[in-house]
């Protein structure tokens, strides 16, 4: 599924409209596979929130608050 999901050919087919609020500071996830992946995929967004890390929504009150 990694090397499916590296490649552009596959991910340009995607058609389904996917939002990414990504955590600047994640140290659990890759933010370079997932910036990749939305540069490849059409329908993506992806918002970063700089200062935060993995779990977006136990963050402090103003980084919590950007991701809503």
């Amino acid at each position: 599924s990694i090397r499916l999901f590296s490649d552009p050919a596959y991910l340009a087919g995607f058609a389904t409209p996917i939002c990414i609020v990504q955590a600047g500071d994640d140290r659990v996830v890759c933010n370079t596979a997932q910036e990749r992946f939305a540069r490849h995929v059409r329908s993506c967004e992806l918002h970063r929130i700089d200062g935060a890390r993995h779990e977006l929504l136990q963050e402090r009150d103003e980084l919590r608050d950007r991701f809503w």
